[in-house]
């Protein structure tokens, strides 16, 4: 297939099958769609057994056990064979237009690694829709351009990442690392490694109800509790008492800057941007280290 859809869930149940309904009656019909089950106790395995059985595009595959987030979501990459690849989400919906849009834009533009598309955002009921039509400004040829827009954007909402991606490029990535904010990580990854376009359609809608990750894990709410919460999501293995999301993402920051194969030059100018950018946002570190400290003085 030219496409591969990964679709990692976990107990998505209730928006599954139009998240799959919205996949199969794609007008481009080149793709297979990857479903990793994480060992969900709902009605997941019974959906995902329906359209299997009657779709051989749709691969399923059941995990014994919950192996988090991140494994969940490299794992339907690894089991991928598309040119391109995209990471779907059991709570969200495509329009039918949606992969002919994208494919047609890197088949027109082979210096593009990754084309996003701009989005609608629904609540469980399906209204209360908010457009959004962020352009993150990665099509530039300028490596320090594309780092400084990466940090800029509005990186609660990373849209990005539900973009269509090629395949070569996002295999000599790290793909989504078992914590907070790796996916942050891997979208300043792939901005190092070449432009991203925009389709300026809203042909993505993301569903925001009580259960989504990104509606439980609101920085301003944030303590430390819920985010060793949010960190057992990503890596149920998690064992430790203390989660520095924002400061684990800059520094790997600093460790792609090292290893980019920009020129000393823009590798330097990059450095002074992410020292600079650290100290305007230095409260949310401030937060993270106060959090810390009352959740290890909490006893005393």
């Amino acid at each position: 297939p030219k496409v591969s859809i990964g679709l990692p869930v976990y107990n998505g149940g209730n928006y599954l099958e139009e998240a799959i309904e919205s996949i199969l009656t794609q007008s481009c019909h080149d793709f297979e769609l990857i479903i990793s089950d994480n060992a969900s106790t709902d009605q997941t395995e019974i959906v995902c057994r329906e359209y299997a059985s009657r779709d051989k595009r749709i691969k399923y595959y059941r995990n014994k056990l919950n192996l988090g987030a991140a494994a969940n979501f490299n794992k339907v990459f690894y089991l991928s064979k598309g040119k391109y690849f995209k990471w779907a989400a059991a709570d969200n919906v495509l329009k039918k237009d949606f992969l002919k849009k994208c494919v047609e834009f890197l088949e027109e533009e082979s210096s593009f690694i990754l084309v996003y598309t701009y989005c609608i955002q629904i609540n469980e009921f399906k209204n209360k829709d908010r457009k959004i039509n962020f352009d993150y400004f990665l099509d530039s040829d300028n490596i320090y351009s594309r780092f400084k827009h990466i940090h800029m954007g509005p990186f609660g909402l990373s849209v990005p990442i539900w973009g269509l991606i090629r395949r070569e490029v996002l295999a000599s990535t790290h793909l989504i690392q078992p914590f907070v904010k790796s996916d942050d990580c891997l979208l300043i990854d792939l901005a190092l490694r070449g432009k991203m376009g925009v389709v300026p359609e809203y042909l993505l809608v993301l569903r925001t109800h009580p259960n989504a990750f990104h509606a439980i894990a609101k920085i301003k709410k944030e303590n430390m509790e819920s985010l060793i919460q949010q960190e057992k999501w990503f890596n149920p293995k998690f064992s430790k008492s203390y989660s520095f999301p924002k400061l684990r993402r800059s520094f790997n920051a600093f460790l792609q800057i090292i290893n980019t194969t920009a020129k000393f030059s823009q590798k330097t100018k990059m450095f002074l941007f992410l020292i600079f950018w650290e100290f305007r946002t230095q409260k949310k570190i401030w937060i993270e280290l106060i959090n810390w400290m009352k959740y290890v003085l909490r006893p005393i």
